[in-house]
């Protein structure tokens, strides 16, 4: 009874700061969402030039979804690299991923892409989890599925690289020091790296009102799950002047919902739990450079107001000249996934892969 009491006032305490703020239209307590979309496990889509199978992987104590991508090639013998590839802040393997999975399928890769859990085909709830800790035990999860060689012979555990962008970019290099002389190649676009730089710049961005309703809340929805209430929901993306993960440009708005697909898996909006906002700071990919055994391509956008080139700068001079190649597009961190720069950023990755031997 007195714990009950004492998370009543809290959430009394923080909904006086959240009327405080105004920002009632900012937030949202929780969401239905559509589950039939999971039930597709063994779905195969077959074209000239890969064929992409849905399977799930065991992932702590639920079921991810991932689709497979193996290329069509007469040698039936033959064994095929394969990247781990996931994707950033709120997004899911339908958002993008699949351009350049089906494009490494053209040149003889394969890919394993998957949904962090409560995204996309994956089991868990609440849906729209976001998380350094839980995206980084997905990403332990779906590494370790391939190296049981649980897929088959086809698929060479000898040979895998790691593919991360935005948020994930930041979790592939975590990965890449866990896993260590495991791994042949890491490919990161438009990395998210320092979770302490990019507080203190959205702290700058939002001004102390802006950052003071962003952390309420984060503390509200912590709150609340702690008495099984709904949770509650901050916008992935927005403009400057609404409560978003991200703020955003309207050119930069545009970009980043020209990859999301009319109909989503799982149901999926531009939501995600408001706790993320109090884990964020402490996440600092940075930090794991300095562990790293495989070789780095970092492929960034110069007009990136998500990332910043500064910490991408401090990031390069950590590694040896020789692990790593930088490579920069006179675009916006979402113009990355869509023409004319989809056709180059593969070439560059697909030329960094033959390079490292896969």
């Amino acid at each position: 009874m007195l714990f009950l009491k004492i998370g009543l006032i809290l959430q009394f305490i923080i909904g006086l700061l959240l009327l405080k703020a105004s920002f009632d239209s900012d937030i949202k307590y929780g969401f239905d969402y559509d589950d039939s979309a999971l039930k597709n496990v063994g779905q195969v889509v077959t074209t000239d030039s890969f064929i992409r199978k849905t399977i799930s992987f065991p992932c702590v104590n639920m079921l991810c979804e991932a689709w497979l991508y193996t290329p069509v090639d007469q040698e039936n013998n033959k064994s095929y690299p394969i990247v781990v590839m996931a994707h950033g802040l709120g997004g899911q393997k339908e958002f993008g991923l699949y351009r350049f999975a089906e494009a490494f399928a053209r040149k003889g890769i394969a890919s394993f892409v998957f949904d962090y859990r409560s995204f996309g085909g994956s089991e868990g709830t609440p849906r729209n989890w976001v998380s350094p800790k839980r995206h980084l035990a997905d990403w332990r999860s779906a590494i370790d599925f391939i190296l049981l060689k649980t897929l088959g012979d086809k698929y060479d555990t000898n040979r895998i690289v790691l593919w991360g962008t935005s948020f994930g970019g930041g979790h592939a290099i975590v990965m890449g020091a866990e896993y260590g002389n495991q791994i042949t190649a890491i490919v990161t676009m438009v990395p998210h790296l320092d979770g302490r730089a990019a507080s203190r710049e959205s702290i700058h961005r939002r001004g102390v009102n802006g950052s003071v309703r962003m952390l309420a809340a984060g503390l509200l929805d912590l709150v609340r799950s702690l008495f099984n209430q709904d949770p509650v929901y901050v916008r992935l993306a927005g403009s400057h002047d609404q409560l978003a993960f991200m703020q955003l440009s309207s050119h930069e708005l545009d970009a980043y919902y020209a990859k999301i697909p009319p109909s989503t898996q799982g149901g999926w909006i531009p939501w995600a739990l408001a706790r993320f906002t109090l884990e964020t700071s402490f996440y600092r990919p940075i930090t794991y450079l300095g562990k790293l055994k495989a070789p780095l391509l970092i492929v960034s956008a110069a007009k990136d107001t998500l990332c910043s080139r500064e910490v991408l700068a401090n990031a390069t001079s950590l590694l040896p000249s020789e692990q790593v190649k930088w490579v920069e597009f006179p675009v916006s961190h979402f113009d990355v996934y869509l023409e004319p720069q989809l056709t180059p950023i593969v070439n560059i990755m697909v030329d960094f892969f033959k390079q490292h031997g896969l």
